[in-house]
């Protein structure tokens, strides 16, 4: 099966972006992956029948990239793509980027971990007391010290402290306004309105959107970090929708139903004419190497299996549906990913060669 055409047409600023990783030796196979997700969901859209395919809000970008364990969950957080869609983009989704992270030797022992990956979303959208588990090679790694505390992650010069220092910006109306609206539109975070900001930062954000973030602190209390970003819509196509008036809410579902306790202090919020989301960040961040073992796929593949067959399940209401369906359609779903992942090599291949 000839998933896609060999050449995708992508356009001049995302071909330059992957560049710059590629000169840069920054694993730019694994952002082209992340890059290409609209592209081929646009082409599985176009080149399938999913007529009869149950439709429910998905996840929308479930990959590994995406996968990650703090000190309050673990899981599949970004929820930028979720809309009502077919569910089985989820599945190809997933599946595509666990076998896209695999070793070369990994690639040899697919069948074993695509049946974890069957077995776990079954268990998931079928037993309601069914959950997902820190898979043990991200449970196994030890936070550094200044993971440890909010003040210590503060002040570490780390991730979100770089951040927030790289992109500071002068104290301005818009970014007060918007995180006093955030408190206004979220009572249930009433108490942050009893810490003071004590610095901004505009931090640009991967879909062209900003992310506004805000040093808060509060005497005899922890410090954080609290993120408000714009959010980002996809259009809707033949078979993938938007139906939600604001998408900061639409994000806050999607993380109850996929990622519960992953995000804290969740927010939505409207502000000149444009909507956002916000969460607190976290000091702990554990992220999937880019390259995994048989094994580490094994126990990823039960994982995310569970979260995407539960999450289904309470998008769904009706798991005998897309229990009917996957079992009927689940080896044709598997044949694609993999035919994507071809598609995603040649045409790598084919731009860096060009830029050697």
């Amino acid at each position: 099966m000839l998933f896609l055409n060999q050449n995708i047409d992508l356009s001049p600023q995302l071909i330059e972006r992957v560049k710059k990783e590629y000169l840069k030796n920054k694993e730019p196979k694994i952002l082209f992956f992340r890059v290409l997700g609209p592209y081929l969901q646009e082409a599985y859209e176009k080149a399938f029948n999913l007529e009869d395919t149950p439709k429910i809000l998905i996840h929308g970008n479930p990959h590994l990239d995406n996968y990650s364990r703090t000190f309050s969950g673990v899981g599949l957080g970004d929820f930028d793509r979720s809309r009502i869609g077919p569910y089985t983009w989820d599945i190809i989704r997933s599946i595509s980027s666990i076998d896209f992270w695999g070793t070369e030797d990994a690639k040899t022992m697919r069948d074993s971990w695509i049946n974890e990956f069957f077995d776990g979303y079954l268990s998931g959208l079928e037993d309601v007391l069914s959950y997902w588990s820190c898979p043990d090679f991200l449970k196994e790694v030890k936070p550094e010290k200044w993971q440890l505390t909010p003040s210590k992650y503060i002040s570490s010069g780390e991730k979100w402290s770089k951040k927030m220092a790289k992109y500071e910006v002068s104290k301005n109306n818009f970014m007060t306004e918007l995180f006093e609206k955030m408190l206004e539109d979220n009572p249930s975070h009433s108490d942050l309105k009893y810490y003071k900001i004590k610095s901004y930062a505009k931090v640009p954000g991967s879909m062209g959107k900003f992310h506004y973030a805000y040093l808060l602190k509060r005497k005899g209390f922890s410090p954080l970090i609290y993120d408000i970003k714009e959010t980002y819509s996809e259009e809707d196509s033949l078979h993938f929708k938007n139906p939600f008036d604001t998408q900061g809410s639409r994000m806050i579902l999607a993380s109850i139903l996929y990622a519960p306790g992953l995000e804290l202090r969740m927010s939505a919020t409207t502000y000149k004419g444009a909507d956002f989301w916000g969460r607190e960040i976290p000091t702990l961040s554990i992220k999937v190497p880019k390259e995994i073992s048989h094994e580490e796929q094994l126990q990823l593949a039960r994982a995310i299996g569970v979260q995407l067959g539960k999450g289904h399940y309470q998008a769904s209401k009706d798991d005998q549906n897309i229990s009917s369906h996957i079992e009927k359609n689940f080896a044709q779903l598997v044949e694609i990913a993999f035919d994507l992942n071809k598609q995603i090599h040649q045409n790598y291949d084919s731009l860096a060669s060009t830029w050697t």
